[in-house]
């Protein structure tokens, strides 16, 4: 989970650490408008569920 918009760890770095881990089971969840607080980005909605399905599926 990665805003673009974060201004204290840049987009590059989350789509290196994802580029970088071995695992098949991974995915790069982006909000476009999302900053470094990203549970309180105004598109909270429409990514949340979907991180919570990739917790389910690794459990």
């Amino acid at each position: 989970m990665q805003g673009q918009k974060d201004g204290i760890v840049p987009f590059a770095a989350a789509q290196y650490l994802y580029d970088s881990l071995g695992s098949d089971e991974k995915h790069l969840i982006v909000s476009p408008i999302g900053k470094h607080h990203i549970c309180y980005s105004e598109d909270f909605d429409e990514w949340y569920v979907e991180v919570l399905k990739f917790l389910q599926i690794s459990e």
